[in-house]
């Protein structure tokens, strides 16, 4: 198995598409594991968070703003609304291409370029920043993600 169940989500039919299996509503209230000691590398360097990666009903997630950042991306936060938008920009030969997701502090539904889809957990907030699924959040911005078990390692390379 390349990658850890706990960074996959249900799709239309509210199946998880790696493992065929139904998936059910999780608690309303996540509970973060211990210090699980997860790295993350993002094209090949290793990022340091103030909050560090954890897992929450079985799924790996991380302070989404240093991810985004990192990338490239602009973050906001809507306090009113607990939404956070991301938009990142890339330029090529054909121009410049602009992806926004915005979610939303306790719902599963995501939008990528004002396209729904649903997380199977939501995003929280712990100690001040906002974690996301590492998985989801990361090819939504078009990423390649790798899981090294034997190192609990996240590899990201976009």
């Amino acid at each position: 198995m390349p990658y850890p169940k706990s960074d996959y989500y249900k799709n239309a039919e509210g199946y998880n598409e790696y493992y065929d299996e139904r998936v059910t509503e999780t608690e309303d209230i996540p509970q973060p594991s211990q210090p699980t000691g997860i790295k993350v590398i993002l094209n090949g360097k290793q990022l340091e968070f103030d909050v560090e990666p954890m897992l929450i009903n079985s799924r790996t997630m991380v302070p989404m703003r240093k991810v985004f950042e990192d990338v490239g991306a602009k973050v906001e936060w809507d306090e009113a609304t607990q939404t956070v938008t991301a938009t990142r920009l890339v330029s090529d030969n054909y121009g410049i291409d602009e992806t926004k997701v915005q979610l939303t502090i306790g719902s599963n539904k995501i939008r990528i370029n004002g396209v729904e889809k649903e997380m199977d957990i939501a995003p929280v907030v712990i100690n001040d920043r906002t974690l996301v699924p590492v998985r989801f959040i990361s090819e939504a911005l078009g990423a390649i993600v790798e899981w090294v078990d034997e190192q609990q390692l996240v590899k990201i390379t976009i």
